[in-house]
């Protein structure tokens, strides 16, 4: 008999002694006893395609809401465009607001950055003496700034000045002129623009040449007038950019054409909120084609979708398809999407339908925004509360159906386990008995042949007498 070592039992036999084929039969055996799980990885696969299936309704799900939430957006509803009759004298913006209109402005003055200049000197290492310099801009007093040995030249005022974060940048230009020439002269600019960055630079320099200021460029103010003739209002601001010129307008003004007047125009904008919505019904379409993927049947090949027949599903679509169709008691003039001009087709998708009837909707803000968002019966009000129902932990829907597959694919787990512990079990068992019958058939085999040589050696002594 020979035996040999295996992976699974420790041992194999091979039927030298009964000529049997006892691995092949083993294995046959082994194998009748794991047939089950064929079954059980079947059902481990379709479960795990359910459970597929509901993290993708869930996704489906939270996309749909973050699409809806938009339409909550009191701000949506009141969106607004502006315009300027002349785009190169400032463009103009506006926020969500309430006024509307067309209104006369001018551009008068920009807002201008205060620039000082010094007189000239021969070389960067110029020696400017020691002291103090003193800086002042709009209304904010600075520590003075120290000069000393160490930086007692243009050069180091320019640097100790740019080191002391006062609001005034300094730098030094070289007008070109020739070798030996003033120049190099100081340059400081204030860092704001308007007369809140007006500089006052005082020099308190002894033992060398001290700068000298002169204005390049004086600060001033943006200048705008709203309105024409003496009830014209003048609004000025320190900044090119000047904000509520009207409550939630912005000028970001470019150049000035004093006396000028511009039409400035602020009209409602509905196109954010036609997107909005459009994207909702995208959205809302997704779950439809979700909803069909999943019901879907091919008589011809038997083959249906991977959640074909969950009522539960099958309850979730109809609630949704009633939530956005059916008729609303809220405050305005809307009481359904049909009467804005939204239908549902047969393949259970929404679609605008009625382009007239919706751009009049979208020009009924009010109204809009009610028939959407009443506290207890507008449509998106209805549809998050059902999306929030569904995506529940423990009790919504999408979770109790995901507990309950995890609870059958943990069950699988535990009966293959147990299928394998039986299978190896037997296999071990098995080798264990057709190794006994081979060393019973072995000892068999050696009697009969001792038998046969004692039968033999009588045999031969009778013939001998």
């Amino acid at each position: 008999m020979a035996v040999t070592s295996t992976s699974n039992s420790g041992f194999q036999v091979s039927g030298i002694i009964s000529g049997l084929d006892t691995d092949g039969i083993i294995k046959s055996l082994v194998d009748i006893e794991k047939a089950p799980l064929t079954t059980l990885d079947q059902r481990e696969a379709d479960y795990n395609n359910e459970l597929t299936a509901w993290r993708s309704l869930n996704t489906r799900m939270l996309a749909m809401d973050t699409t809806a939430s938009r339409l909550t957006s009191d701000s949506l509803y009141d969106a607004r465009k502006a315009a300027l009759s002349d785009t190169a004298v400032a463009t103009v913006t506006a926020s969500p607001g309430k006024d509307l209109g067309t209104f006369s402005l001018s551009v008068e003055s920009l807002a201008t950055r205060h620039q000082q200049i010094s007189q000239g000197f021969s070389d960067t290492t110029s020696s400017v003496g020691s002291g103090s310099i003193t800086i002042k801009v709009g209304s904010a007093q600075f520590n003075p700034i120290t000069i000393d040995s160490a930086n007692s030249t243009l050069s180091g005022v320019r640097d100790a000045i740019n080191k002391a974060n006062v609001g005034v940048t300094a730098s030094i230009v070289d007008s070109g002129e020739s070798a030996g020439s003033d120049r190099y002269h100081l340059i400081l600019n204030s860092k704001n623009t308007g007369t809140k960055g007006a500089m006052d630079i005082t020099f308190n320099l002894n033992g060398g040449t001290a700068p000298t200021l002169s204005d390049l460029q004086t600060a001033q103010d943006a200048t705008v007038k709203l309105g024409k003739g003496a009830n014209a209002v003048t609004i000025t601001s320190s900044s090119n950019t000047i904000s509520d010129v009207l409550p939630g307008v912005t000028l970001d003004l470019k150049q000035a054409k004093p006396g000028e007047s511009l039409d400035l125009t602020i009209a409602s904008d509905r196109t954010a909120t036609r997107t909005a919505v459009t994207n909702f019904l995208s959205q809302f379409n997704a779950m439809s084609d979700f909803f069909s993927e999943q019901f879907s049947y091919d008589a011809s090949t038997g083959e249906s979708g991977t959640l074909f027949g969950n009522s539960s599903l099958l309850a979730l679509q109809d609630q949704l398809s009633n939530t956005v169709t059916s008729t609303r008691y809220v405050q305005g003039d809307y009481y359904s999407l049909a009467q804005i001009g939204i239908t549902l087709d047969q393949g259970g998708h929404l679609a605008v339908t009625d382009d007239t009837a919706f751009s009049k909707a979208l020009e009924n803000p009010e109204s809009l925004k009610a028939l959407f968002n009443d506290s207890n019966h507008g449509v998106i009000t209805k549809t998050r509360k059902l999306i929030d129902q569904t995506k529940t932990v423990s009790t919504g829907l999408i979770d109790v159906q995901e507990k309950s597959i995890n609870t059958e694919l943990e069950a699988i787990h535990d009966k293959r386990l147990d299928i394998l512990r039986r299978a190896d079990s037997t296999e071990l068992l098995l080798r264990q008995q057709f190794a006994a019958m081979e060393t019973a058939l072995a000892a068999l085999r050696s009697q009969s042949s001792q038998l046969a040589s004692q039968i033999s050696g009588a045999t031969v002594s009778t013939s001998g007498n």
